[in-house]
């Protein structure tokens, strides 16, 4: 399976959206021991290690450069030909990454030449920080079209942050933005309706794609904007013409992109197209999802597994399975699975059915939505797909904002969690309440009008 990219060793950030650029950063920090270097500089970085799958720092860095022999000390960043400053004491760490040059000058020339790289991500700034008696310190940000506020907690915890904009699609791109480093695909799906986009997870997990979202007749801006950040060379459209336009294909074109689309009569052969694809890739392990195609809950709550899985996820109807699921079931070379949903949503003939075409599926399911999805995430977990480091949370009220989260989840290694618009259910909250001391990251999905401040503060209260 592909190698996921996950968050760790967060800082714990209180995160609101608004519409300027501004970062309010923590400073101050530990210094600690680092590596030394025979040539005649050693270096400390505070804090000491990063706290990244990939080694970025996500806390305010400070660099200090301590002379082996006596002598001036001189660095610059990014290239050795200056100019150059004379270090007169430790260095704030620029964000991104960057190559910090250092040599030792004394009385015979230069004695040493360095070069050591700083990878760094300021994304867990710090508002109220009156509160915690620190000073900001304000730095530009990279982005454009939002300020991010943060109050950083200085005790060991997840990072709780919010990402919701104006609507669903600023939604999509911030979604997208706060868990896609660069991606050479993306998945586009219309924003006003669910049915396309429920079976995308598992060919973005493929093609370690987001699942971004369009109105049927033009890209949003912000959705332009994030193809640009991701550096992307190609789309997938899923749908078809109803859904997504011919004028979407276009801009996407017209941005340099190869599209490809993928869509059929009707969301049981959009899926099972899709599903196709997904087996080119040869990744599923036999793995396959099943929910119904009328609704949209059970779905969304697969999403960050056929992520993870690399797995279709096919689309029935409560009563019947539908000729397209059929055929592809049958001749899949599937061995397993999961079928999300209670007799309600799935009726017992209908599970039967698929177990006869694949006997290793398994129902997961729940009395309501929120205990499904709960159920779901536990299923993943236990069957070595997902984890509960990184906890996606979205209303199980609405799909947008679950559609893009999905696979968002799927890219940290992680599972999704539903809950409605004013308090967190219980089976959402024991999940989070049980993992206290194994989650890292909780990105709760949407904006106040989707999701209240009252399940945001909630949340905030289970993982401190």
């Amino acid at each position: 399976m592909m190698q996921r990219r996950k968050r760790t060793g967060w800082t714990r950030a209180t995160v609101v959206l608004s519409t300027a650029i501004l970062f309010c950063v923590l400073f101050g920090s530990t210094a600690a021991a680092a590596p030394s270097d025979e040539t005649g500089i050693n270096f400390a970085l505070s804090p000491p290690y990063g706290d990244s799958y990939y080694q970025w720092r996500t806390q305010v860095t400070y660099v200090s450069l301590m002379p082996q022999d006596s002598g001036t000390v001189m660095y610059q960043w990014d290239s050795n030909l200056g100019p150059w400053t004379e270090y007169e004491g430790r260095i704030l760490a620029p964000e991104g990454k960057h190559h910090l040059h250092m040599s030792l000058l004394t009385q015979e020339g230069v004695e040493s030449a360095q070069v050591y790289e700083v990878k760094i991500d300021y994304d867990a700034p710090v508002r109220d920080v009156a509160s915690i008696g620190v000073t900001p310190q304000e730095a530009q940000s990279g982005s454009s079209g939002v300020t991010v506020f943060a109050e950083v907690i200085p005790w060991a915890g997840a990072t709780v942050q919010r990402l919701g904009g104006a609507d669903r699609y600023e939604t999509s791109a911030l979604i997208s933005g706060s868990n896609f480093d660069t991606a050479d695909t993306v998945i586009i799906a219309t924003g006003y309706t669910f049915a396309d986009a429920l079976s995308a997870s598992g060919l973005a997990g493929c093609l370690e794609a987001p699942v971004l979202l369009t109105r049927p007749d033009g890209l949003p801006s912000g959705i332009r904007t994030e193809i640009t950040r991701l550096r992307a060379s190609s789309a997938v459209v899923v749908g078809g013409q109803l859904s997504v336009g011919a004028e979407v294909e276009r801009q996407l074109t017209g941005m340099g992109l190869t599209v490809k689309r993928i869509g059929g009569v009707d969301r049981y052969e959009t899926a099972s197209l899709i599903g196709q694809e997904v087996l080119t890739y040869g990744l599923n392990w036999g793995r396959v999802f099943i929910a119904r195609g009328d609704g949209y809950a059970d779905a969304l709550a697969l999403g960050p597994l056929a992520f993870g899985a690399q797995a279709p996820l096919l689309l029935v109807k409560p009563y019947e399975v539908p000729s397209f699921t059929r055929d592809l079931l049958g001749s899949g070379g599937f061995v397993g699975g999961a079928i999300a949903g209670g007799e309600v949503s799935i009726q017992p003939g209908v599970a039967a059915e698929i177990v006869s075409l694949v006997p290793g599926m398994e129902r997961v399911a729940g009395a309501t939505r929120y205990e499904t999805a709960g159920a779901v995430a536990s299923y993943g977990v236990n069957s070595g797909i997902s984890d509960w480091e990184y906890i996606g949370i979205a209303t199980g009220a609405g799909f947008p904002d679950a559609l893009c989260g999905g696979a968002a989840a799927g890219n940290q290694g992680g599972i999704i969690l539903l809950t409605p618009p004013d308090a967190l259910p219980d089976p959402t909250e024991s999940r989070i309440t049980s993992n206290v001391g194994i989650v890292v990251g909780v990105d709760l999905f949407g904006g106040v009008n989707t999701v209240r401040d009252s399940v945001w503060d909630e949340i905030l209260t289970l993982t401190r």
